[in-house]
């Protein structure tokens, strides 16, 4: 018996209904695999005031995957953590219908380093498009398993624990910024009478008002230079009573609390205006430390650190204000030295960055002897030089400020 003959054609623009034909053919045989009604749709969108479309994210879920097929925000709505936002909730429903991974493919031209930014990873690489584009397939698992926490083992000690043991040469790195000193005193507004949370060294309190401290270290009270009054205590109960003071501040202590709800409301109790300074511990991979060398800063701050809008949610009336980090910061805390990477290579400096002493020294001295060779070869110049030429760089940092009336009592 003969075969019927072949013919085959290549097109750039082919007939309509062969094209339909191909897709008939495709849903018909794939209607016998019963596992494919399991497929459902998911979409997030985020709307104006007067109900249109300014953002989405489109996808589908199937088993225990999540596949992001499109992330969209209009031109104007940019920059405004709209995107973030969306694949929050985008991530949340997916993890609600059991799904463990997501995945996505996203162009060098389009957000790579956003996705990044939030957690996501590269698993494969495709080039040979024009102009050296490239396309990543990317994934981000939802589920934290139980065999990395125990590779890391971190625990998120109380306040007191933490800068008992990695408070002892604070004073050294830990030198007050002015730029952000002066965005904390305008954040206190006409206070009088403050109450600084968390205190430690004393770092920001403002010498033109009268100031009580408190801390719960004993080795960071030691290296207090002002000697105003100092309450040792814990922010989850302030030894005060109700409206003693102006303002209560908290700077860069938060995430270190116990019980940050707790905290602040204490906060309010005490005050009737709030002050804090603090960072987003979803923001935590803007950082190329984190991103490309120590990933386990983000699971450990997510962990222990309550977010801006959790922040927000206790403090009615807050307002937001975005602290950008000069490349010069003085204040030798995690985000200080964006622009400067040779000094996470100096142990002395590590010690006085809370999550770098709390992380596995194992774990730590990884990332710095790649982050060494990668100074070393150039890497690190080719990827990130760029930065080299800004005076200051939004790493998600924030201060916090919210007012809810008069002034106070006298202090007990």
């Amino acid at each position: 018996m003969t075969s019927a003959l072949i013919v085959y054609s290549i097109h750039e623009a082919a007939d309509p209904a062969d094209l339909e034909l191909v897709d008939n053919g495709i849903c018909e045989f794939n209607a016998g695999i019963k596992e494919l009604l399991e497929v459902r749709p998911l979409s997030v969108f985020a709307r104006d005031n007067d109900g249109i479309a300014v953002g989405g994210a489109v996808g589908r879920t199937w088993g225990q995957c999540c596949e992001l097929l499109q992330l969209w925000v209009s031109d104007s709505h940019r920059r405004q953590g709209i995107g973030r936002h969306l694949i929050e909730l985008f991530e949340q429903e997916a993890k609600r219908r059991s799904c463990n991974l997501v995945y996505l493919d996203t162009f060098s031209f389009q957000a790579p380093e956003f996705y990044q930014q939030i957690g996501y990873q590269t698993v494969l690489e495709t080039r040979g498009f024009t102009k050296d584009f490239v396309k990543y397939t990317m994934h981000k698992s939802l589920q934290a398993t139980e065999s990395r926490k125990e590779r890391l083992k971190v625990t998120t000690p109380s306040h007191s624990k933490v800068y008992d043991t990695i408070g002892t040469e604070y004073r050294k790195r830990r030198t007050p910024d002015p730029r952000i000193a002066a965005r904390i005193t305008a954040g206190l507004g006409d206070a009088r009478i403050v109450c600084n949370v968390g205190a430690g060294t004393g770092s920001y309190e403002p010498t033109d008002r009268e100031v009580v401290a408190v801390e719960p270290s004993q080795i960071m009270i030691a290296q207090r230079v002002r000697k105003n009054r100092v309450e040792c205590a814990t922010a989850e109960s302030l030894p005060f009573v109700d409206g003693a003071f102006d303002a209560a501040m908290a700077i860069m202590s938060v995430h270190h609390w116990e019980d940050p709800r707790a905290g602040l409301a204490e906060m309010q109790r005490v005050a009737k205006r709030q002050m804090i300074f603090t960072f987003d511990p979803n923001r935590q991979a803007d950082l190329w430390l984190v991103r490309d060398y120590l990933p386990e800063i983000l699971e450990l701050e997510q962990a222990r650190a309550i977010s801006i809008e959790q922040i927000v949610k206790c403090l009615p009336e807050a307002q937001v204000e975005v602290v950008p980090i000069p490349w010069d910061c003085t204040d030798g805390f995690q985000g200080a030295y964006w622009r400067r990477p040779e000094m996470y290579l100096d142990k002395e400096v590590r010690d006085c960055i809370s999550t770098l002493a709390q992380l596995p020294e194992d774990i730590v001295n990884r990332a710095t002897r790649q982050l060494a060779a990668d100074l070393e070869d150039g890497t690190w110049h080719r990827k990130y030089g760029r930065l080299l030429s800004l005076d200051e760089l939004d790493l998600g940092y924030r201060l916090i400020v919210a007012d809810q009336g008069s002034h106070s009592q006298r202090i007990p």
